[in-house]
């Protein structure tokens, strides 16, 4: 459905939950979303700090097996013909276009995050974050992972799909395992964004979890 993400405060302190169902075939990755797998997508995100005009309505959905972890989004947009989206090369400034993005630690509470972002041409801008203590340590800039991505655009949404090996990660899939991540999606349009998680940053302590299940 159409709609704005909800433009409020998240209390300090509230951590969230996402669930990532597990596969037993891998979805085509084909930017449609159509099986059901993507069932009870996350659409309640938040306006963060320092934006004033909500998003556009956005979902996001997880899945899993024991070597992959699958990603989907639906973002609407009224006005698609305003699309930022011309980065294409790896590492391109795609977090100052139109993206989707996550922050991934998948071992929990000292292993490394994946900051990953996405935009609308399938394009990825990714690095590898140092922890200690919960906190970020050092950013890998010249880490660069290898992903499977489809982006699909329709009238009034653009549907990104991906499919991310697990071993690039350090990890695999494994039932009730948890990770922490956050994720999100920036509109160029009306310089805002959707958040799942508020503050957006690189602190693992700040972020959600998901779990495998």
């Amino acid at each position: 459905a159409s709609g704005k993400s909800i433009d409020i405060e998240v209390p300090l302190g509230l951590t969230r939950t996402v669930y990532a169902s597990r596969v037993e075939e891998p979805p085509e990755i084909d930017g449609r979303l159509s099986e059901p797998v993507w069932k009870d997508p996350v659409k309640v995100l938040y306006t963060g700090a320092g934006f004033t005009e909500p998003a556009d309505s956005t979902a996001f959905s997880f899945a899993w097996d024991e070597s992959n972890l699958y990603i989907g989004a639906v973002c609407m947009d009224e006005d698609m013909a305003s699309l930022v989206a011309g980065s294409t090369e790896h590492d391109g400034a795609i977090f100052g276009e139109d993206c989707v993005g996550f922050f991934l630690q998948p071992n929990v509470p000292d292993g490394p995050v994946y900051q990953i972002y996405f935009n609308p041409l399938g394009t990825a801008f990714d690095q590898k974050i140092g922890v200690e203590e919960g906190r970020a340590s050092d950013v890998d800039r010249e880490w660069n992972g290898i992903y499977d991505v489809a982006v699909s655009k329709g009238r009034d949404r653009w549907v990104f799909e991906a499919r991310i090996p697990l071993d690039q990660l350090e990890t695999e899939g494994q039932y009730e395992k948890t990770w922490a991540v956050n994720f999100r999606r920036k509109q160029k349009r009306l310089e805002t964004s959707a958040d799942w998680q508020v503050p957006v940053g690189y602190d693992p302590m700040d972020y959600g979890y998901l779990i495998m299940q």
